[in-house]
């Protein structure tokens, strides 16, 4: 299935919105921080962007990891040309 391209921002806030959700991240009243994707070449997946360095996510690592798969999944940022 092909990629759906969006912008940055639009990516950071689809991450940050699933990670407000964590239950066990609301439940903490924790503020995770969301950094913006950076973009690279497409991998062995096709997925051209990452994120690293995520503002206190220590405990909630797991569940981030598997919302930003899902999104590397199923997203594109723009290509570089």
């Amino acid at each position: 299935m092909p990629r759906t391209i969006t912008s940055p921002e639009e990516l950071q806030a689809s991450v940050q919105a699933q990670v407000n959700e964590i239950e066990v991240v609301k439940e903490d009243r924790a503020k995770v921080g969301v950094p913006l994707p950076y973009w690279h070449e497409p991998d062995k997946t096709g997925c051209n962007w990452n994120m690293n360095y995520f503002r206190d996510a220590r405990g909630y690592e797991d569940k981030i990891a598997g919302i930003v798969a899902r999104h590397r999944a199923e997203f594109n940022l723009p290509d570089r040309k």
